[in-house]
């Protein structure tokens, strides 16, 4: 998995949820839960793109409510866990 092409996924996704309202936001939360649940079901979508979908929506949700954006280093080392507990 190459993480840098990761992080401009996220932060390409992020771009477009910043001009989301916060009831566009909340259905976005709504359908990312079902793409991860659907995922778990029958395994359609990619573990990338939930990845980039959720990593985005996090991103942007602490940027509205605390303010605070997520570096691509901290992005980075948020995959590097993932992958570590879906390889262990």
């Amino acid at each position: 998995m190459d993480y840098k092409n990761l992080i401009n996924e996220i932060n390409l996704n992020g771009k477009k949820l910043e001009f989301l309202s916060q009831e566009e936001l909340i259905d976005a939360a709504e359908k990312v839960k079902r793409k991860i649940s659907l995922e778990n079901e029958i395994g359609k979508q990619t573990l990338q793109e939930t990845i980039v979908d959720t990593f985005a929506l996090v991103r942007e949700v602490s940027w509205r409510t605390l303010g605070l954006k997520h570096f691509s280093t901290q992005l980075m080392g948020g995959l590097i866990l993932i992958l570590y507990i879906f390889m262990a």
